[in-house]
């Protein structure tokens, strides 16, 4: 599962007296975080098996940082029911697919994730790090093996469980450079 706090297409908004489709995210730092409608999206993940989900962010103090602080610390919290609380929750960052931040930045961002959101019990890791998700989408100008240069060192700082783009892959990186890989793309 992969949330889009502001993709602009048909996000549902609770109102506070009924459901509303609409598009303008800003208004609506809870808009899907009704106590009802989100314990009927975590029953629909815990009913077809899936153990986590990864939430867009596009940095801190953003929007999207907002949504995913509301999801980990006020929202997931306050759902009844035990089996609620072992689906747990990642980061998918976005700028490095629409940019190429220095790695100063990229542990700059490690560093506050970590801090603010990996301690929590809702926050997914794998092998005792946190995970991040990382969108390394070849933008134009970028250079694949440089984006994973850069998050290779970054997690030599800031011991991270990095899940990168496949496109590295396709230039000749070694897979055993980052922890884990994935494909966005359709099947």
């Amino acid at each position: 599962v992969c949330h889009y706090p502001c993709s602009g297409i048909f996000i549902i908004f609770y109102t506070g007296s009924k459901y509303q489709r609409g598009n303008d995210c800003q208004r609506y730092i809870v808009y899907s975080f009704h106590d009802g409608f989100f314990s009927f999206d975590y029953q629909l993940m815990n009913d077809h098996g899936i153990e986590f989900g990864i939430v867009s962010w596009w940095g801190q103090k953003t929007y999207e940082d907002k949504v995913f602080n509301k999801i980990i610390n006020d929202v997931h919290p306050t759902i009844e029911g035990n089996e609620y609380h072992k689906f747990k929750w990642a980061i998918l960052y976005e700028d490095e697919g629409f940019g190429d931040p220095t790695l100063k930045e990229i542990v700059n961002d490690l560093k506050y994730i970590n801090e603010k959101y990996a301690s929590s019990p809702y926050y997914l890791h794998v092998n005792g790090k946190p995970v991040i998700f990382v969108y390394n989408a070849a933008h134009s100008g970028s250079n694949p093996l440089d984006d994973l240069d850069r998050w290779k060192k970054a997690k030599a700082q800031i011991p991270f469980y990095v899940v990168f783009k496949v496109d590295p892959l396709s230039s000749g990186a070694n897979p055993q450079d980052m922890d884990s890989w994935y494909q966005y793309a359709p099947a």
